[in-house]
């Protein structure tokens, strides 16, 4: 054979993307000169490379459950680029180790892919798995013909007696390198699963921040693997950031939650066992489904579940918050509907988030702090890579211990009992629970050495309104007075913030202000539009931000305050 003909035979039987692979294997056989020969793989390759552009190989390849954890997987990916024209999808699956060579696998499943609307150059695949063997590692290897498909991965599936189970939770991550190294952190301790309580991607539902996604998930599939190279499925509830408004919206402002993940497409709340002695529910505080229409089916869930040693459940706002306000909308909502629900049933635990701090509360039941395993464990409260926030020096009732750390919890459940461990970012235990595990006292300590962010006393800085009649706002005079309410010396900066506008404040003190208890200072600040253009009043919120330090004699390290100060507009 000629290598004209050779050529015209990868181009008309092959196709391009054979090519490369067909024509490195066949040369050596063909007789032609050697110039031909180099000639023949520089082309083949060339045009192998432009296919694998146009290719559509498979990436974030995650899993999640639909069914039972101990029997079934859903398969997750993703298609991107131009030209994604598929609408099958499947997943070749063995117990053994195939290297990805799709014709030695035992068993396959086939799925769709489907676009979501709107979003355009990526499809996203998904394949269900029935009938495997519980407490079995499944190697996977998913795709198409017509995409390629992706390097072999190995998962397992959940234990389906009373075998001990771990698993890792929290939420509110984001993209930040914080949650690369927390994810990764999170997979030493070798989970089954992670339990994540929303605020994933800080997409907002919004097609234009997709790539948020992208990068949450490649952190995702590359740090959530096992030391023996598990990967680790996805249990996840929702949060506002998941959802286009945040809150009483439709599963329609949630196109990445649903879209991304195959647990419910049709509700935003579900349950599922693991094993015979964890049951997790998945609740929606408010993000597309009210609390209260809700009740009915955790009653009828927790109900049918009583041979179930230990219930839980998790969501994305806490009922018993460690940051926001307890009288918050959201939060009141939970106590008021859910609440009667856990304490009917004697739920173990209830994993809460949104606050972006730590914290552990005294066992809760009726409203009021009971005996250990009495009532309901709260713990939260979703601090898996966010920036940390403020907690109150005086900690409010419910509270047994919190602070403004980043964490993940590792949870061991058996039989007898749950074991919880907050790990913080240099992957280090800092609270245990039962407080007589071994390994809390050590914990304490390292809790014990941590400088925490307390939230500022509203009566520190004070300020003068603004004036607005109606007109655009050119720029206005202000009195801020600033007093030191402490009974010790204190540190404090105050710097100009204003959200949605444009604006500056000249005249506040310039580095530290150094104030001796009761003492004060005043100052007259002027605000002014930045670039000297008027602005509307309406659209722009002008505040001061606090920083304040103080060195208390029963601490070793000085204590943190942070805050804001208001200024208020006032119509004449």
């Amino acid at each position: 054979m000629s290598a004209f003909l050779f050529v015209r035979y990868l181009l008309n039987d092959i196709g391009v993307p054979g090519m490369c692979s067909v024509a490195i294997k066949s040369y050596s056989n063909i007789k032609m000169k050697k110039p031909l020969k180099a000639l023949l793989i520089c082309l083949s390759c060339f045009l192998s490379a432009g296919s694998a552009v146009a290719s559509l190989t498979p990436k974030h390849l995650v899993f999640t459950y639909m069914g039972d954890p101990s029997t079934t997987l859903t398969v997750n990916w993703q298609l991107i680029g131009e030209g994604a024209d598929v609408s099958e999808a499947i997943v070749y699956y063995d117990t053994v180790s195939h290297g990805g060579d799709v014709s030695k696998y035992a068993q396959h499943s086939n799925g769709k892919a489907f676009s979501i609307d709107g979003l355009k150059g990526r499809l996203v695949a998904r394949v269900q798995l029935t009938e495997l063997k519980p407490n079995t590692s499944y190697y996977i290897v998913a795709g198409h013909p017509d995409t390629g498909f992706a390097d072999e991965v190995k998962v397992r599936t959940i234990p389906d007696d009373d075998s001990f189970i771990r698993f890792v939770t929290g939420g509110d991550m984001g993209t930040s390198e914080e949650v690369r190294i927390l994810l990764k952190n999170a997979a030493t301790y070798d989970p089954r699963f992670a339990a994540v309580g929303g605020d994933v991607a800080y997409a907002n539902g919004k097609l234009g921040s997709v790539d948020n996604w992208d990068t949450w998930l490649t952190y995702y599939t590359e740090e959530m693997v096992t030391a023996d190279g598990h990967t680790i499925p996805l249990f996840l509830a929702i949060g506002n950031h998941e959802v286009n408004g945040g809150f009483k919206k439709t599963l329609k402002d949630a196109p990445f939650y649903f879209g991304f993940f195959g647990q419910n497409p049709t509700k935003s709340y579900f349950d599922r066992q693991f094993g015979k002695n964890l049951l997790l529910l998945a609740l929606d505080s408010g993000h597309v489904t009210s609390h209260e229409s809700q009740v009915q089916w955790m009653h009828d869930v927790l109900k049918g579940s009583k041979s179930v040693a230990h219930r839980s459940a998790i969501y994305h706002v806490p009922l018993y918050p460690s940051h926001r306000d307890f009288m918050g909308h959201f939060s009141d909502q939970g106590r008021q509907y859910w609440a009667p629900v856990f304490d009917a049933h004697g739920l173990t635990v209830a994993f809460e988030n949104h606050d972006h701090t730590f914290k552990r509360s005294h066992f809760i039941k009726d409203g009021a702090v009971v005996e250990e395993g009495v009532g309901t464990l709260y713990l939260g409260d979703g601090c898996w890579g966010r920036d940390t926030r403020s907690i109150a020096v005086d900690q409010p009732w419910y509270l047994k211990v919190s602070g403004s750390i980043q964490h993940f919890w590792v949870v061991d459940c058996d039989a007898n009992k749950m074991v919880y461990r907050a790990v913080d970012l240099e992957n280090r235990v800092f609270d245990v629970y039962p407080e007589s595990t071994t390994g809390a006292k050590e914990a304490r300590a390292v809790f014990a050495a941590k400088s925490q962010l307390y939230e500022l006393p509203h009566d520190i800085v004070k300020s003068t309104g603004i004036i607005d009649d109606g007109s655009a706002w050119k720029g206005s005079d202000v009195t801020v007075s600033v007093v030191n309410t402490f009974e010790f010396p204190i540190s404090l900066q105050l710097k100009a913030l204003a959200q949605g506008a444009k604006a500056q404040a000249t005249g506040l003190p310039t580095g530290s202000l150094r104030l001796l208890p009761n003492e004060s200072e005043v100052f007259a600040v002027s605000w002014t539009p930045l670039d000297g253009k008027a602005i509307s009043l309406k659209k722009a919120r002008l505040r001061l931000s606090v920083s304040l330090e103080l060195q208390h004699p029963d601490h070793d390290k000085p204590l943190r305050f942070t805050g804001s100060a208001g200024i208020s507009i006032k119509n004449p």
